[in-house]
């Protein structure tokens, strides 16, 4: 679905859109928000009324004895199963066909991720395991519900990664409530001081994006979804930041280092074998590069991209200190 179908339902469902905002492609990857008119910090960008959004705090879902997440993955798999004939069947047309995120991963997801670093393998390993467990035991928990009722586990697949790909957090009277905000969801992360931030108005009962920063026309709006690294980005939101200053290599006995660690001799002679262990740099930008790859095997290749990258500069930090 074309921009203009999305705006079209978000403003016939309560929604508010600062004028000159527009979709555009995004140097982070995909398409992102952005501004042709400068904008003053404190600004509202867009805002939509929560019951517009898809949320654990919908009658639907509200009372279940499971936690938010839980809750409002029980409303997404209602809404996706219902198709066209679905509320925010525009907004589900506009998402991209994967999230990338690793409820989508499979068996070419882990073979990529299996070639190191062995982190991230492990943690692909473990994540695999979690979709046929919470799938049992929200089944279990929930015997009426729409997720123990489907014939094909799809709907739970994409009802996840959508999930945790494009949910915001926010707490109501002290309950913790999972949304997802549709055109707000477009809005991409950064690593740096974010331009935009995600409000909740009790008062008005609307989802808010305001400005943090003054904008300057042409500019992104640009969220932080928290201090995540990019072993967290890739695995959860289907990509990873180049240079990303969050992240770091544990060694064999437990340090932890950064971009801007010094190495001594020990520790770069297991950085280099860690280095060494990854395949050619060459294949990695190529899988990245790939758009016939799936989203999940172009977000490891960009986090092994990443990863690489901070290994030679902690390389380079011992090179310069002993030159």
């Amino acid at each position: 679905m074309s921009f203009a179908g999305l705006r079209e339902w978000f403003l016939e469902n309560g929604g508010e859109l600062a004028e000159g905002v527009h979709v555009a492609d995004s140097a982070l990857g995909g398409r992102g928000l952005f501004t042709s008119n400068p904008l003053s910090a404190g600004y509202q960008v867009l805002s939509l009324p929560l019951e517009s959004c898809l949320s654990s705090a919908d009658p639907r879902v509200a009372e279940l004895p499971v936690n938010s997440l839980f809750r409002l993955t029980e409303l997404l798999c209602d809404e996706l199963e219902k198709g066209n004939f679905s509320r925010w069947a525009s907004w589900f047309q506009s998402l991209p066909k994967e999230c990338g995120s690793w409820p989508e991963w499979r068996e070419l997801e882990l073979r990529a991720a299996e070639k190191g670093p062995p982190q991230l393998f492990e943690e692909a390993v473990q994540l695999a395991k979690r979709l046929p467990l919470w799938y049992k035991q929200l089944s279990q928990i929930l015997p009426a519900s729409v997720i123990a009722g489907l014939d094909d586990k799809a709907s739970f697949r994409r009802a996840l990664a959508i999930l945790f790909s494009r949910r915001f957090g926010i707490e109501i009277d002290g309950c913790k409530i999972a949304v997802c905000v549709p055109l707000g969801d477009m809005i991409n992360h950064t690593a740096a001081d974010a331009s935009i931030e995600v409000q909740y108005d009790q008062a008005s009962g609307r989802m808010a994006f305001v400005t943090q920063t003054h904008i300057s026309a042409g500019e992104e709006l640009l969220i932080r979804y928290g201090q995540l690294d990019n072993l967290e980005l890739c695995t959860s939101h289907g990509f990873a930041l180049p240079e990303n200053m969050l992240d770091s290599v544990v060694l064999s006995d437990g340090v932890r280092l950064t971009r801007a660690s010094q190495l001594s001799l020990p520790a770069s002679v297991e950085v280099q074998r860690m280095r060494d262990a990854l395949p050619l740099q060459e294949e990695d930008e190529a899988a990245h590069a790939d758009k016939s790859s799936s989203q999940g095997c172009r977000a490891i290749a960009s986090f092994r991209l990443g990863y690489r990258d901070l290994l030679q500069k902690l390389l380079d930090n011992y090179s310069e200190d002993v030159g």
